[in-house]
């Protein structure tokens, strides 16, 4: 789980600004043990708040390394581990929804393999696996 402390100090870190509407929109993603989709992320914010706004602070979340986005979805989750540099396997389960993070310095050797063998340099890997979690395969 996302700490927002932890949050505060990366971007203080960074030099950059972790303003009102940015935190108010990773502390909705944060809370939230399933993907989050913007339009949804927009309902909770309230009266007053634009689609500009929203999408403006994923946006910078997402460029910060709060932020993982999940595009089988279009939804957005809190990232489990902002302060080091990572690749990240998205756990995503068909059943109920719910999204974990798996993470490790190289999730998949052989995927970097390929890669390299066609000229290719990765600087940042995220896989979405879709299956069931472990709740979900026990009430089956």
């Amino acid at each position: 789980m996302l700490k927002m402390r932890a949050a505060e100090d990366l971007c203080a870190r960074r030099g950059l600004r972790l303003t009102p509407p940015r935190k108010r929109v990773l502390r909705i993603v944060a809370a939230s043990a399933k993907p989050v989709k913007a339009y949804d992320i927009l309902k909770k914010m309230g009266r007053g708040a634009q689609p500009p706004t929203v999408y403006r602070a994923l946006d910078f979340l997402l460029g910060a390394g709060l932020l993982h986005k999940i595009q089988n979805g279009a939804a957005f989750v809190a990232c489990a581990h902002p302060r080091r540099e990572h690749d990240c396997c998205l756990l995503i389960c068909a059943a109920c929804g719910r999204c974990d993070e798996s993470c490790a310095r190289r999730p998949d050797s052989a995927l970097r393999r390929a890669a390299g063998d066609a000229g290719f340099l990765p600087q940042h890997l995220i896989m979405e696996v879709t299956g069931l979690c472990r709740r979900c395969r026990k009430n089956k």
